[in-house]
C-alpha cells in the first residue's frame, strides 16, 4: 500500500490543527476589524456546525456513489475556496460565508482520511496522524502572534492556510492512483458498508456519540477560549498568553508522539484511564487558579493528559461498528461537538 495517502493525511491534519489553534488567538483581531461583541464567534461556530455536518454524515453515502478520490478532492477544493474567502471577506458575512465552506470541506476531508488510515495502517500512524493536527495547532497561536506583532493583518493566517490547502489539492491530484488503489483494496475485516440509519439503531454508535462529544468539546474549546480567558479575564499579556496557548498544543503534540511509540506495547485501557484523571486534574487548575503560575499548568498538563484519547476512541472505532461503516461512524467526531460546547 503506497504511503503517499498516509503523508498527505498528515499535512492536511496539519492544516485543520493551525486554524482550530490560531482561531481563538486572531478573534480578538477580528472582532475589532468588524465591529463585534464577543460571543459573535458563536456564528461562525454555527456555520461551521452546519458546513461540516452537511458533508461528515454522507460521507459513507458519497464515496459508495462515487469515489474516496473524488469526494477527497472536492473538499479540499471547497476548503481552500473557504479559508481564502475567509482572508479577504470585506465584511463578516463574508466570513461567515467562508467558514461555512471551509468547514464543509473538512466534512468530507476528517472522516475520509480517518477512515482510511484506520483501515489500512496500524494504531501507531493514526495516533501519529493526530499528533500532525497538534503539531498545526502548536503553530497556530505562534503564527497569529508573529504576524500581528510585524504589524500584518490577521488575514494572512487564513490565506497561508488556503495555500496550504491548495497544496494538498495538487498532492491529491497528483497521487490519485494510490487513492483509487486503495478504495480498490479490502480492508483488514472489512465488512459491507453500514447507512448513517443503520448505525443510528445501534446503542454502541450513541454511547460512543456521547463520549466524543464530551472529549471533544473539551478539547478544542480549551484551546480556542483559553486566549480570551488570560487575557480578558485574568489580565494576563497577550504574548504571554498566546505562548501558554501554544504550549497547550505543544504538550498535546508531545503526548501524540509518545503514545505512537508506545501504544502497541502497553494497556490502551488503563492508560486512557490515567489520562482522563489526569486531565481532570489540569482543567481543575484552570478553573480554580489557585495562583496564575498553577492556572497555567493546569493548561499546559490538560493538553498533554488530553493526547492519547481521541486515537485510542478512533483506533478502537472497528471493534465497536463494522470497517466498511468508518468513515459514516467518523462523522460524529471533533467539530460539531467542539462548535457547540462554548454555548
Amino acid at each position: 500500500m503506497s504511503k503517499q495517502p498516509l503523508w498527505i493525511g498528515y499535512l492536511a491534519f496539519a492544516a485543520f490543527g493551525a486554524y482550530e489553534g490560531l482561531i481563538g488567538v486572531a478573534w480578538p483581531s477580528m472582532r475589532a476589524t468588524f465591529a463585534l461583541s464577543l460571543d459573535a464567534i458563536g456564528g461562525l461556530f454555527l456555520v461551521g456546525l452546519v458546513g461540516f455536518v452537511l458533508l461528515s454524515f454522507s460521507s459513507g453515502w458519497i464515496i459508495r456513489r462515487s469515489s474516496l478520490y473524488a469526494l477527497l478532492l472536492a473538499s479540499s477544493l471547497a476548503r481552500s475556496s473557504g479559508l481564502l474567502l475567509m482572508a479577504l471577506a470585506p465584511r463578516w458575512e463574508g466570513v461567515l460565508v467562508g467558514g461555512f465552506l471551509a468547514s464543509m470541506g473538512a466534512g468530507g476531508i476528517d472522516p475520509t482520511v480517518n477512515g482510511h488510515v484506520t483501515s489500512y495502517h496500524s494504531a501507531r500512524q493514526l495516533n501519529w496522524l493526530h499528533a500532525s493536527f497538534g503539531v498545526g495547532a502548536t503553530l497556530g497561536p505562534f503564527l497569529v502572534a508573529a504576524l500581528l506583532a510585524n504589524q500584518l493583518s490577521w488575514r494572512w493566517t487564513f490565506g497561508l492556510l488556503a495555500a496550504v490547502q491548495a497544496l494538498s489539492i495538487w498532492l491529491i491530484w497528483r497521487s490519485a492512483p494510490a487513492w483509487r488503489v486503495a478504495a480498490a483494496a479490502p480492508a483488514a475485516g472489512s465488512a459491507p458498508a453500514g447507512s448513517l440509519w443503520a448505525m443510528l439503531r445501534l446503542p454502541v454508535v450513541w454511547l460512543s456519540v456521547l463520549i466524543f462529544f464530551v472529549y471533544t468539546g473539551v478539547e478544542v474549546s480549551t484551546g480556542q477560549w483559553s486566549y480570551s480567558l488570560l487575557t480578558l479575564g485574568r489580565g494576563i499579556d497577550p504574548i504571554v498568553a498566546s505562548t501558554w496557548v501554544s504550549l497547550y498544543w505543544g504538550s498535546f503534540t508531545l503526548g501524540r508522539i509518545v503514545f505512537g511509540f508506545i501504544v502497541e506495547r502497553i494497556n490502551v485501557q488503563r492508560f486512557l484511564r490515567a489520562a482522563l484523571a489526569a486531565a481532570s486534574l489540569g482543567a481543575g487548575l484552570l478553573w480554580l487558579n489557585p495562583a496564575a503560575w498553577l492556572g497555567l499548568l493546569g493548561l499546559a498538563l490538560t493538553g498533554l493528559a488530553l493526547a492519547p484519547v481521541f486515537p485510542v476512541l478512533i483506533a478502537t472505532t472497528p471493534q465497536r461498528v463494522s470497517a466498511g461503516q468508518v468513515p459514516t461512524r467518523s462523522a460524529f467526531r471533533s467539530p460539531p461537538p467542539a462548535w457547540v460546547a462554548p454555548y
